[in-house]
């Protein structure tokens, strides 16, 4: 394995892009979107309906990073280009999010349009962000460094968060006309902090010198198309890091339907706006010191367990949600996701990278960002429609238990000691 010096200077900027990015985690995905899409956007629409076409434009946007995944990860290898995909998927994104502020009522497609080029530059930015974790982090300090940078992102969007929920509560009291005001001006700060704060990562993290193509971008393009079946067979050459990626598609499918759906949920079982904001209050606050223990456990207890632990943390989420009928229930629900979602995305993360080769890394991870995004298209239609379908909210959230089930089927055939082996 090829060794890393860590520059701390570039760490600290690589970890400063959660705080950046995590932000339209928290107000977009999770926060103020799905109520405010409903109550504003598609007021008049059977809640369902639109809790429907939020999760469809959830899963349409994979079909866009799909085409990150297999034709800009090969070619940012080959070009040295990971920072570069990151800084133009941060502009979509960012710029995606500051056009939400300007949505007129009504304009439900406009939003759904944003939202879902919104999402495209937040997922497909993390491809190219994650690939480069092993070029700031030694293989020893791989788990430290993701779980830092997840609890930088809990404490970034949290704190953001905590001052868009205060503008929208005493908006009166700073000057605003209203709610509604309030409530854009929360869609433009997230814009521009996560433009802001990712100016470190894209110009103080260096990439280690890559064997440059000679051949055209489009023809690299067409052949990173070509080179997917190659890509699958390399992977699966690397019987661990291929076992892993099916059990991390099974458990992200739930993980990532309870992060963007959880909020249209309860507004459809009828809980409060102030109960279903304090609960996303809850996680990001509990999970920023959660996030930063688990990459402490994880290097006692090794990666697999505490994932393992996290799989079973959610599937209890799972039946809970099934059976919730009172806002104490979402605050609960809200208090152990907050204790181990960040951690199990970070070890996830982290494991995923020991088990890489380096010189595939942005190849390999657009592959593990393809899977993260290819689970999550199953589990919000799913959730979605069966609650459109049967006019009932709990008629899908079972289904997610499956998930989590087979995902810790998979992941205990999982031996990460030689997985890391096969790329010393």
């Amino acid at each position: 394995m090829v060794k890393v010096d860590e520059d701390r200077s570039a760490t600290r900027a690589w970890i400063l892009y959660d705080w950046a990015n995590s932000a339209f985690a928290t107000t977009v995905l999770a926060g103020f979107f799905p109520i405010f899409f409903k109550s504003y956007w598609a007021s008049g629409m059977d809640g369902t309906r639109s809790t429907a076409l939020i999760g469809s434009a959830a899963s349409i946007a994979v079909a866009f990073v799909f085409f990150a995944a297999v034709c800009l990860g090969t070619l940012a290898d080959r070009r040295g280009w990971r920072r570069l995909m990151l800084g133009i998927f941060c502009v979509l994104g960012s710029g995606a999010t500051l056009a939400l502020a300007l949505v007129p009522q009504h304009l439900t497609y406009v939003a759904l349009g944003l939202y879902l080029a919104g999402t495209v530059g937040f997922a497909s930015g993390n491809m190219f962000y994650d690939a480069l974790l092993p070029e700031v982090a030694p293989p020893d300090r791989l788990d430290q460094v993701s779980a830092r940078g997840y609890a930088m992102g809990y404490l970034g969007g949290g704190v953001l968060f905590a001052v868009q929920v205060a503008l929208v509560q005493f908006h009166d009291r700073v000057g605003l006309a209203d709610r509604t005001t309030a409530v854009q001006l929360s869609f433009a700060s997230t814009g521009l902090w996560w433009m802001l704060f990712a100016i470190p990562v894209l110009t103080r993290v260096r990439e280690r010198p890559s064997a440059r193509s000679t051949g055209s971008v489009l023809a690299e393009i067409r052949a990173s198309f070509v080179g997917l079946a190659s890509t699958v067979r390399a992977i699966r050459s690397h019987r661990d890091l291929f076992v892993f990626l099916l059990a991390f598609w099974c458990y992200g499918d739930g993980v990532q339907t309870i992060i963007k759906m959880a909020t249209a949920y309860g507004t459809d079982l009828g809980l409060g706006q102030g109960h279903l904001i304090g609960a996303l209050l809850m996680v990001q606050f509990i999970g920023l010191p959660s996030a930063w223990v688990y990459g402490t456990l994880a290097r006692r207890l090794g990666r697999r367990t505490v994932i393992l632990v996290a799989i079973a943390a959610y599937s209890g989420v799972v039946i809970l949600a099934w059976q919730m009928t009172s806002a104490w229930e979402f605050f609960l629900l809200a208090a152990v996701v907050g204790l181990f979602q960040g951690g199990i995305q970070a070890i996830s993360r982290s494991l995923f990278a020991a088990m890489t080769p380096r010189h595939r890394t942005a190849e390999f991870f657009g592959f593990f960002n393809l899977t993260d995004k290819f689970s999550s298209i199953l589990g919000p239609l799913l959730v979605g429609w069966i609650a459109s379908l049967t006019g009932n909210p709990r008629a899908g959230i079972l289904s997610l238990l499956v998930f989590f089930v087979l995902g810790a089927g998979l992941i205990v055939l999982v031996d990460p000691v030689r997985g890391e082996s096969l790329v010393r």
